[in-house]
């Protein structure tokens, strides 16, 4: 469960934060106890964050992008070299609220509005975003009520302000996680009408990522998130479909048909078919051919890519 999950009677305080232009940077794999949120002002860099399987997973950040990733999550950040990339970079702690003190609010009461984000982490240990709000503005004025704080600790004020910023920044995450999951929507049918139309044709991962303008890892979070599918799996349950059209409406030998709905040995298509159906194409064909009658197969219908 994601450390924010349980932010409920907590504060939150700043534990870090920087404002800079790196020229190159490959910074070593790392953990620890912060929430931490890298978002870019200008250029491009990489972020790999170790994923819950434990699998490392790189994500492209462009402008306005930003990444935030939970506590105890191990993440490395990399620059290609002479491709400057402007980053502004805070780690949050979390704080006992105790209704007293420097505290003034409990974080909690603001994590329970966040419902696109607390949906997000239960799943995730991060999650990419794109500034559609003011998540920039925010993120300046929290750096800026920090080097206050800094520079005269006494200052009461700047440190209840830096902690309304902080809640403030959620808040405004949580719009941009919203508005990213309807654009998801857009993208996973997108994705849909890309396989029907081109199942025929070899189409991978980064074939289709491309065709989207998206990154590769990013349409395989929305698939599986719409489907639980793999997108592999997804192209041969089209593939299949049409496979099984093929079979109940003409004669051609499996090979052909192997061929004709975009595999490009039997043996694949053999596999895919009985991983889908059960049944190999042979089986298939003799199970629902009854006296030159094609007959329909009512357990293999429902599919994402059925027309309205």
């Amino acid at each position: 469960m994601s450390n924010l999950m349980k932010a409920a009677g907590y504060a939150l305080s700043l534990a870090a934060c920087y404002n800079q232009t790196f020229d190159e940077y490959d910074m070593p794999i790392h953990s620890h106890d912060y929430f931490e949120i890298m978002f870019v002002n200008a250029g491009k860099c990489e972020v790999t964050v170790e994923t819950k399987s434990g699998a490392p997973e790189t994500v492209n950040l462009g402008k306005n992008d930003f990444v935030l990733i939970d506590a105890n999550v191990k993440h490395k950040l990399f620059v290609t070299p002479h491709m400057p990339c402007s980053i502004m970079n805070i780690e949050i702690n979390t704080q006992r609220f105790d209704g007293g003190g420097e505290n003034i609010y409990d974080f909690g009461r603001i994590w329970q509005q966040c419902k696109n984000l607390k949906r997000i982490f239960a799943r995730y240990r991060y999650t990419r975003l794109k500034d559609t709000n003011r998540i920039k503005g925010t993120l300046e004025r929290i750096l800026s009520a920090y080097d206050a704080c800094t520079a005269d600790p006494s200052r009461t004020a700047d440190r209840a302000l830096l902690q309304l910023l902080l809640g403030e920044l959620f808040l405004e995450a949580e719009q941009c996680a919203g508005q990213a999951e309807f654009g998801g929507n857009i993208y996973v049918q997108k994705a849909y009408d890309y396989i029907k139309e081109h199942y025929q044709d070899e189409i991978t991962l980064s074939s289709l990522a491309d065709s989207l303008g998206i990154h590769p890892t990013y349409i395989q979070r929305l698939i599986r998130g719409s489907s639980d599918d793999s997108v592999h799996s997804l192209i041969n349950k089209f593939r299949i479909r049409k496979a099984i059209e093929l079979l109940r409406s003409t004669s051609l030998p499996l090979i052909d048909v192997a061929v004709e709905v975009g595999f490009n040995n039997r043996q694949s298509f053999f596999n895919a078919f009985k991983k889908h159906t059960g049944l190999s194409p042979n089986e298939y064909r003799r199970k629902y051919i009854d006296n030159e009658k094609w007959l329909r197969n009512d357990s293999y219908t429902t599919s994402v890519f059925d027309e309205n």
